[in-house]
């Protein structure tokens, strides 16, 4: 059986299209792990978007309230002033609040900048550590690879060893065959 498998692939045990197919195989397992990587990337880009717009409509729903707070409290210091008189003190606390609330915006604006930066750095880097790992599986399958095509090339030099030592262990024994047939009838010491 094996010397069919032999003489059916010119004289190897294995054949190019045996290698092809490993080769194949590994190839399909390397896109299927691609394909898996990528879905993962994109439900965490997903739910960091989802993440995204639930802090933007709260802020904007405290933005809402908070304005609709100022309104009351303005209408409220309108009647303030009116009843007491009072403009001029009216009017300078007026630019306080408006001072104050421009000032928070602006904080909550730096601070929502700031944490997008920090998510975007934080996808970046585990996009990064994604590629890294994927380069260092390549690499460890392109050893293994080598690693196996040596050793293919170690088992086909032995192979070519063990056919010349069968040819010479033939040759001998036809020789030995000869020298018995000649030497019959004669006594050897």
């Amino acid at each position: 059986m094996i010397e069919e498998m032999k003489n059916s692939n010119d004289g190897r045990y294995f054949t190019n299209s045996m290698f092809e197919e490993a080769e194949m195989s590994i190839r399909k397992k390397m896109e299927e792990i691609l394909k898996e990587r990528e879905r993962e990337i994109e439900i965490q880009t997903q739910i960091l978007q989802a993440k995204y717009e639930r802090e933007m409509k709260n802020v904007k729903q405290q933005l809402k309230e908070e304005k609709q707070r100022a309104d009351e409290e303005k209408m409220k210091m309108q009647t303030q002033i009116r009843k007491e008189r009072r403009d001029k003190e009216l009017a300078e606390k007026q630019m306080e609040y408006l001072q104050r609330d421009k000032a928070k915006r602006d904080k909550m604006k730096r601070n929502h900048e700031h944490e997008m930066k920090m998510i975007k750095i934080k996808f970046e880097d585990d996009a990064r550590r994604r590629a890294e790992e994927f380069n260092e599986f390549r690499d460890q399958k392109d050893k293994r690879i080598l690693e196996l095509k040596d050793r293919l090339q170690g088992q086909d030099n032995q192979h070519e060893l063990l056919k010349e030592l069968f040819k010479e262990l033939k040759e001998d024994k036809k020789g030995t065959t000869r020298k018995n047939q000649n030497t019959k009838g004669c006594v050897m010491f």
